[in-house]
């Protein structure tokens, strides 16, 4: 439960309205219990678009307790971040989480001909906004008692070939949680990320619809293709991503700083560095082996050498 001030998510994938503190669609979170309003949380959500104003209204509607308000901000504009923090504080006094959930994808291609301003709308996006944001927010977070929870990418520990543009955001904003857990962490703020790697999403749809189109298949083969990749042998719900969420930004964290919740589902760890360099698995890069007995017997032999 919160104490005295609001739980801030914010979603802003490839400019489409996105809802809660991971990426689900508005049809999405509409057909389950939205999960932090669920868990007795005030929330304040926002994306780009103004598709989050009747979703929040939605929300205030079913879980009155919640006092849910959407917000239309964009994250790469340091006057629309502190406006959102300022909406928060009006709604509720203040604000105890900031959950960040903002990402876009990259289209695929070599970094040859990636163009300057495909990699400033990425880091503008993915990691220039979870700045300002935190700018904005640091100063009316409880001391001690605040936390900031980002959304990572796997993308963020391995290398991906022809996503250098997407791969370096996610790198960087890693780099930055672990840097602004160990500053904050004297005033009582703990500050982590969730790492995950496919997840049931629009953004995951999105991706999916990049790979298609770059190989010259269908989403459905793209999907079949990137699912045979996953240990788990499928990807995850928006639900299990949502719950590491709680987690880290629940008082059951409380010793936790600084860290990166991997739900990934063993996703990074199938290959080794050197045959990451020559896959993409749901971004759709030449290479990438299945997760099957082929796989397993490879790795058994690189481990006797």
């Amino acid at each position: 439960p919160m104490r005295s001030g609001a739980f801030v998510t914010v979603t802003q994938i490839a400019g489409v309205a996105h809802l809660s503190v991971i990426p689900v669609s508005v049809a999405e979170l509409h057909r389950s219990r939205p999960p932090f309003a669920a868990e007795g949380m005030r929330l304040v959500m926002t994306d780009l678009k103004g598709d989050v104003l009747p979703v929040a209204e939605d929300i205030a509607r079913r879980y009155p307790s919640s006092g849910a308000i959407g917000v239309v901000t964009e994250v790469s504009d340091p006057a629309a971040c502190d406006a959102l923090i300022s909406a928060a504080v009006g709604r509720h006094g203040g604000v105890d989480v900031l959950a960040h959930a903002t990402a876009i994808p990259q289209q695929k291609g070599p970094t040859a001909e990636l163009t300057a301003e495909e990699w400033d709308r990425v880091m503008a996006v993915n990691a220039k906004g979870a700045f300002l944001l935190c700018r904005s927010v640091i100063p009316v977070l409880p001391k001690p008692g605040g936390a900031i929870v980002f959304t990572g990418s796997f993308t963020g520990e391995i290398e991906v070939a022809e996503r250098a543009a997407h791969s370096a955001s996610k790198g960087a904003l890693r780099l930055f949680t672990q840097s602004l857990a160990l500053e904050l962490a004297r005033d009582g703020i703990r500050v982590n990320g969730v790492a995950p790697a496919f997840v049931e999403s629009a953004m995951g749809r999105q991706t999916l619809e990049i790979t298609a189109a770059s190989e010259r298949i269908t989403v459905e083969q793209a999907q079949a293709k990137r699912d045979a990749t996953i240990p788990l042998a499928r990807q995850a719900s928006a639900r299990e991503v949502a719950e590491a969420f709680l987690y880290l930004a629940s008082p059951a964290a409380s010793y936790a700083t600084g860290t990166w919740l991997d739900v990934n589902g063993a996703v990074p760890n199938q290959l080794s560095a050197r045959e990451s360099r020559a896959c993409s698995g749901g971004f759709g890069l030449p290479g990438r082996r299945t997760f099957g007995p082929a796989a397993a017997k490879v790795a058994r032999t690189r481990s006797r050498h």
